[in-house]
């Protein structure tokens, strides 16, 4: 029964009031948080989209670039066989197959192309490592080194002020000698 007692001894307030130490305060004060709170929602939501938008293109374009160079670099190492030219001439060779290249898998708006051979220098470190030391007795190799430098455009992140993003990437070719004897 004390139960029943304490359930009756509450005060009812009126409908769409609510009781705040003794004072009945209305609901007016909080009509648009609702409102506020969607829309800020709604930003992020709309940021998050737009990070996933540019880190979608910006992987797309990497891969790509890379795939490229890959293979330009296999090019320029095939371009290495001409010992009677120049080493400008052969130079220049090595780089247009490696353009060619690059513009067979769509990749045009390279920014730089560096092509480099063991008989270069200077040449990168990373590359001089895998050349062979000539004077040291060791084998000859046929390697060409490509390195690549593309702009990436964005789309969300050109809102802040950045236009491109730009991404560099190298790769080493080499052409292997074949001792072939065809026998008839």
């Amino acid at each position: 029964m004390k139960f029943f007692e304490n359930i009756r001894s509450i005060k009812k307030t009126p409908r769409g009031k609510r009781r705040n130490q003794g004072k009945y305060l209305s609901r007016k004060h909080e009509s648009g948080q609702s409102l506020i709170i969607l829309a800020l929602a709604f930003v992020a939501l709309l940021a998050f989209v737009g990070l996933v938008v540019d880190v979608g293109s910006l992987y797309v374009t990497y891969t790509q670039l890379k795939r490229a160079v890959d293979a330009a670099a296999v090019a320029a190492a095939n371009n290495i066989k001409y010992p009677r030219a120049s080493e400008e001439e052969r130079k220049a060779k090595l780089t247009e197959s490696a353009r060619e290249l690059l513009a067979l898998h769509n990749v045009t708006d390279v920014s730089s192309l560096k092509v480099y051979v063991c008989t270069d220098n200077p040449k990168p470190d990373e590359f001089d490592e895998l050349c062979p030391d000539i004077a040291a007795g060791e084998t000859p190799r046929k390697l060409a080194w490509v390195e690549a430098t593309q702009d990436s455009p964005v789309y969300f992140l050109s809102l802040f002020g950045v236009q491109s993003i730009p991404f560099t990437t190298s790769a080493v070719g080499e052409a292997a000698t074949v001792d072939l004897v065809l026998v008839f």
